[in-house]
């Protein structure tokens, strides 16, 4: 072989151990950024609404085919839940639209109040710095000794017994939905008995941690005693938990993580992982198939984009693909099972998604939009409600409305196009016609975190993908190499 074709040979080499080495360089990834404190307001307010209709509609017992209100469903007050997830902050409820105060007091860290809010009441929690607030109610979630307070504001304390969850992600101590510390107060069914998802469909429990960075995790309890023991998270992978029914709890990561609980019978809105709820990358709880492995055809999720996008699905058990959906513009889809007990959604596009339950098993879900977001969204039966903390104009479909401060623009059931030009808190309330809440719940946002945004956080796709593109680049570079050399070998005399 002479000089050139030597030299050719040496060059070929070379390019084939670049394009091997390609793929691996490729996948570097920077180090995350840290994610620090947020940089809302100290002061957050946080909105929501009472449902009027605190009952449950059943079958009467001993008469089939009867259907009655069942009294001892019957009750007359949701609650407020509210933790300190600082020390010292002071908090002040008022009723809307009167604006009329109902309580105030101090909560320090780990601390709780529960205060009694009459049925139809739309309500306004201003607190000094981020604390923890949830708003829940119904014969079925709250304890049986509850039923002997009457007085609305007065401090109320649980029992034990607790016999249905709700689905909310946690707001972290910072106020948004990721975060290192969290503190709230543990809601969940007493009845399910170590099973995830809703009774009979197991493994696992109501709780669940995703881990946005790799993480070391530990979990105490409002006395200071570890309640379990710590735990490591790899990036994209998860952890399940609950602890004793309405108790105080404070989980610390050393990176960044989502917490949401999740039953199957209650809907609820999913953050995107960089802030806000209209995103491109998700971290929730799936929905597996249930009884004879078919899918509830009333369970499902609901994606929504106004761009359309393409979305895959990744199950986090076993980091693969589960599923691909296109949702056209300005539409919604449904996907009525995603085959994984947790999973990653990842979007070409900003969509929105929604879990909605069944409408006869009664819920409501709380989401937002930031200054400046547009979505489209699927109103549930039972309407919805806008709320505004600042002067806002609110765009639904191709109404223009100016709100001011603490007004609220009711929305009908149906798809609408929603945008803003400020921070919006959106409560829906998803039941069938003739039904009333036997529960609800939700972790509440605050209008002020609804904008909080993570672009910092440096995210690791669930399965990578093979760079292709630079195999292909490789290639091209051999080819022309081998060209060059062959051209030599023929002009040489």
């Amino acid at each position: 072989m002479d000089a050139q074709l030597k030299a050719a040979a040496t060059m070929i080499t070379v390019v084939l151990c670049l394009a091997a080495a390609l793929p691996s360089i490729a996948l570097v990834r920077p180090a995350a950024a840290e994610v620090g404190r947020v940089t809302a307001q100290d002061e957050q307010t946080y909105y929501g609404y009472i449902p009027h209709n605190i009952w449950r509609y059943e079958n009467k017992p001993g008469v089939e085919g009867e259907y009655w209100i069942n009294p001892e469903t019957v009750m007359d007050h949701g609650v407020l839940a509210i933790v300190g997830a600082h020390e010292g902050t002071s908090v002040s409820i008022y009723t809307l639209p009167d604006k009329k105060l109902v309580k105030s007091f101090t909560v320090n860290k780990m601390e709780n109040m529960l205060i009694g809010l009459p049925n139809g009441t739309f309500f306004k929690v201003v607190t000094s710095m981020p604390a923890s607030v949830a708003v829940l109610g119904g014969a079925a979630l709250e304890a049986k000794p509850m039923t002997q307070y009457r007085e609305f504001g007065a401090k109320m304390q649980y029992g034990t017994y607790s016999g249905a969850s709700f689905s909310s992600f946690v707001p972290s101590v910072d106020g948004g939905y990721v975060g290192k510390e969290f503190v709230f107060l543990d809601v969940h069914s007493t009845l399910l008995k170590g099973e995830r998802g809703g009774v009979g469909i197991p493994p696992g429990l109501p709780y669940a941690v995703f881990a946005l960075e790799e993480s070391t995790v530990t979990v105490w309890d409002e006395n200071g005693t570890q309640a379990m023991a710590p735990f490591q998270l790899k990036v994209n992978k998860h952890k399940d938990f609950a602890f004793i029914p309405y108790k105080v709890y404070r989980l610390e990561s050393t990176g960044n993580v989502m917490v949401q609980t999740f039953v199957v019978e209650k809907p609820c809105f999913i953050p995107a992982a960089k802030g806000t709820f209209v995103g491109t990358v998700f971290y929730a709880a799936g929905s597996v198939p249930e009884s004879g492995n078919v899918p509830n055809p009333l369970r499902f999720f609901l994606l929504s984009s106004i761009d359309g996008a393409k979305a895959s699905i990744y199950d986090l058990d076993f980091a693969r693909k589960s599923v691909e959906v296109t949702v056209p513009a300005g539409e919604n889809v449904s996907l009525r099972t995603t085959d994984s007990q947790f999973m990653s959604v990842e979007s070409d596009r900003p969509m929105l998604i929604a879990y909605r339950s069944q409408p006869s098993e009664g819920g409501i879900a709380v989401a937002g939009l930031a200054a400046g977001q547009t979505t489209g969204i699927e109103v549930y039966t039972g309407g919805a409600y806008i709320f505004a903390y600042t002067d806002t104009v609110v765009t639904v479909d191709d109404v223009r409305t100016r709100l001011g401060p603490d007004e609220i623009l009711p929305v009908t059931e149906g798809w609408h196009r929603i945008s803003t030009d400020q921070n919006i808190i959106i409560e829906a309330a998803h039941i069938e016609p003739g039904q009333g809440f036997n529960a609800f719940g939700q972790y509440l946002p605050s209008a002020q975190s609804i904008g909080l945004r993570y672009e910092g956080l440096s995210l690791k796709p669930v399965v990578e993908q093979t760079p292709w593109l630079y195999y292909g680049a490789a290639a091209a570079v051999v080819i022309i190499v081998v060209l060059a050399a062959w051209s030599l070998r023929r002009r040489k005399p």
